[in-house]
Formats: C-alpha cells, sequence, structure tokens
C-alpha cells in the first residue's frame, strides 16, 4: 500500500487533515471512491475532498471517483455485508438500489433479528445476574442479623459451641433463604479463638 493511501485512511479518523497540492494532484480519484464505495458512504462523501482541493485550486475528478464508489458499493451492497451489519447491530447508509439492495435489506434483516435475540439474552442474563446479587446481598443481611440477635458475647470453650442453628423449611433456610435439604446445611457456624473465649462470626 502507497504513503498516499495509508495517508487517505488516515483522513478518515479526523475532519481537520488537509492535503497538500501535490496530494491533490496524484490522488486516483477512482480509486478513492471504490474505497469509500466498500464504505457504504454516499455520493455526499466526495465534497471532503473537494473542499480540501479546492483550497489549492485543483478540482476533484467527480466522474471517476463516482465510477469508483459505484465499484465499491458492488462489494458493500451483498447480502452477507449486510447480515454482518445487521448482526453486529451496526447502522447502514441508504446507498443500496435494485436488487443488489433487496439482497443487502434481507440480510441485513436477518443479521438484526439474530441481535435483537442476542441483546435480549444478555439483558435477561445481568438481570438474573443483578437479582443474584441482590439475594445475596439480602441473606448476608439476614444471617448478620441472626448473629446479632442470637450470638453477640456469646462465650465458647469450642468451636461447635458457636454454632447458631437454622431450620430447612420447603427447601430453604428460614434465616438465609438459601437453597438446603437438611436442617444442618442452615447452620451459621462461629469460631471460638482460644484467648477470648467469646464467638466470632466475622467469617460470615
Amino acid at each position: 500500500m502507497s504513503k498516499l493511501s495509508l495517508f487517505l485512511i488516515a483522513i478518515l479518523a479526523s475532519s481537520c487533515v488537509t492535503f497538500t497540492k501535490q496530494q491533490c494532484l496524484e490522488m486516483d480519484w477512482a480509486k478513492e471512491g471504490e474505497r469509500f464505495g466498500r464504505a457504504g458512504r454516499n455520493a455526499d462523501s466526495v465534497r471532503s475532498f473537494e473542499g480540501k482541493c479546492a483550497k489549492h485550486a485543483v478540482a476533484v475528478n467527480v466522474e471517476e471517483y463516482e465510477k469508483g464508489r459505484a465499484k465499491g458499493l458492488q462489494s458493500y451492497c451483498t447480502k452477507e455485508n449486510g447480515y454482518k451489519l445487521g448482526l453486529d447491530g451496526d447502522d447502514f447508509n441508504s446507498v443500496c438500489s435494485g436488487s443488489a439492495g433487496t439482497e443487502f435489506m434481507a440480510g441485513y434483516t436477518l443479521g438484526q433479528v439474530i441481535y435483537e435475540k442476542q441483546k435480549q439474552q444478555r439483558e435477561l442474563l445481568k438481570i438474573k445476574k443483578d437479582q443474584n446479587n441482590l439475594s445475596g446481598e439480602v441473606s448476608k443481611l439476614r444471617i448478620q442479623n441472626h448473629i446479632l440477635k442470637y450470638g453477640n458475647n456469646k462465650r465458647c470453650t469450642f468451636d461447635s459451641d458457636c454454632t447458631l442453628e437454622d431450620d430447612c423449611q420447603n427447601d430453604r433456610c428460614a434465616v438465609s433463604q438459601r437453597a438446603c435439604t437438611f436442617d444442618s446445611d442452615c447452620d451459621i457456624e462461629g469460631d471460638c479463638p482460644l484467648r477470648e473465649k467469646k464467638c466470632d462470626y466475622s467469617e460470615n
């Protein structure tokens, strides 16, 4: 790829870049039109060149540019490209006409349907994750409240002395609301430090 082509690719990222007179004189307008056509740019895209080159009194060969753009649109206006744009959730320019436009929109619509389904799935997964996080926070608060009520300053000799019992009712712990099978699944464990002899529930 020539230095001039690399330069022209860079201008797409900034409308502030200017051309030198030499660059305007050496421009392959058909090639630039084709490149812009492949990107789905409309006929007005040539104006960005006209404005930059007019400063040097160099005219854009609009005819050659349009011929190139029309060639580039043949790659843009396909069912495969429409599908890709739709699947990525991208917008498109209304530059495709005739049978090519019909094929493009058929691909785009199909891709967009899949994109929307995937988007909904992602949103549902996020909602489920948020609900699980909220449920976990509620469970933690319920356990802490239970510890404050029944374990605060509880004296002990062994770790087992610090166990706070809970019931498993309808497959859910009465306090934490966690899933359970047996009452023992709901027990809130505590430690009995050797020196303090007072139950420690900080791990909960």
